[in-house]
């Protein structure tokens, strides 16, 4: 475990701006939280477009005011909500931008610097995280090195991401290491602890702990419902979905789709890459082929449209299995998996996946075999 640093608390300078702003009556001042606070609103309810607006919105009040540090502020949000909305492109472009202007002595000292560094390493890991895990770990040492300032929520989260990329680039010993170094730092915070659920979940999925897995999942709905993490809600409910279905719980697993799906419409939300993800893998352990290949079609469409090579990777290499597993031919899709392979800085795990598409694999773990058969 890292040595615990001298955290600053990130929003100081936000109120003591407002106590300022109303002890010398600029009362136009006010607007700049005040319209935070308006598009935070948004966010919460993961109405990412209503969001932008208002960020955007800030970004101006701000300059028309002249206010730099609101500025990069808002620009740092506007770099979050890209990533929250599957825009990988303008996340990318937007915190590269942003990354370049730290080290101006206006912004060197800024409260949300480390907020900008965690960030970008939040965006490679999207955009390809087994070929970027240098640049997300150069990113994440910044982060933790002591030189910029740094706030306790975003020490937790480059914890966090440490464990997400281990796991992608299947070094599980480590993913689970770093997991529970966040989940000790993160504990009685139902905010943090749902990602922390995630990814026991999926550390015990990887390994066919089918109890162990639905408990983790059970945890994060919770977790996610307390905090209004609303696309971690719907996605640890279909994982339960998935969990009762493999469990022999048929009936259990049905209910709990449908409801995640009513929930789901009933909220408009946005998410559309995770959740099709997911949705398909209910249909193939159902044995109903077909329909998790037409869920695939919409969310390779939605991939290709993230820009995230992880994602149009996973979707391809899900294709895959299901062309192979229907006794289809799969070598256009293959040729086009093995293609984005590489476009990765690092194709070889990524070949390696393509390699057993190749040989003809019909799912991601052999272990799930017994349940499909």
């Amino acid at each position: 475990m890292r040595n615990k640093p001298v955290y600053i608390n990130p929003w100081t300078w936000f109120y003591d701006f407002q106590r300022q702003a109303i002890a010398s009556r600029q009362v136009e001042l006010l607007r700049l939280p005040r319209k935070y606070h308006e598009a935070w609103r948004y966010l919460e309810a993961a109405q990412y477009d209503d969001a932008l607006r208002l960020f955007n919105e800030g970004i101006d009040i701000a300059n028309e005011l002249q206010q730099p540090m609101w500025i990069y502020f808002f620009e740092s949000w506007l770099c979050e909500v890209y990533v929250l909305a599957d825009d990988y492109d303008r996340a990318l472009e937007a915190t590269t931008r942003l990354i370049a202007k730290s080290p101006h002595p206006q912004f060197r000292d800024h409260p949300v610097q480390a907020v900008v560094y965690f960030t970008l390493a939040w965006v490679y890991s999207y955009v390809d995280g087994i070929g970027y895990q240098e640049d997300i770990s150069a990113a994440l040492d910044t982060i933790e090195g002591g030189e910029i300032p740094l706030d306790e929520e975003t020490h937790q989260r480059s914890i966090y991401l440490r464990a997400k990329i281990a796991f992608e680039n299947e070094n599980f010993d480590d993913a689970r290491n770093h997991n529970e170094d966040y989940m000790s730092r993160v504990s009685g915070n139902p905010f943090r602890e749902s990602s922390g659920y995630g990814m026991r979940r999926a550390l015990a999925f990887r390994v066919g702990d089918l109890p162990d897995a639905l408990s983790a999942a059970q945890l994060q709905e919770g977790a996610a419902r307390q905090t209004r993490l609303l696309n971690n809600v719907i996605h640890s409910m279909l994982w339960q979905g998935i969990l009762h279905y493999l469990m022999d719980d048929m009936v259990s697993a049905e209910q709990i789709i449908q409801r995640a799906i009513d929930e789901r419409n009933a909220r408009k939300l946005t998410e559309r890459v995770t959740f099709h993800h997911l949705l398909a893998l209910y249909h193939r352990i159902r044995g109903d082929l077909d329909k998790a290949l037409t869920i695939r079609d919409d969310e390779l469409v939605f991939a290709i449209e993230s820009k995230s090579l992880s994602f149009e990777f996973r979707s391809r290499l899900y294709r895959c299995y299901l062309l192979n597993a229907l006794n289809r031919d799969a070598s256009e899709e293959i040729a086009t998996l093995e293609a984005v392979s590489q476009k990765s800085k690092s194709p070889a795990l990524l070949m390696k996946r393509v390699n057993e598409a190749k040989a003809g694999r019909t799912i991601r773990y052999a272990w799930l075999a017994q349940h499909l058969d």
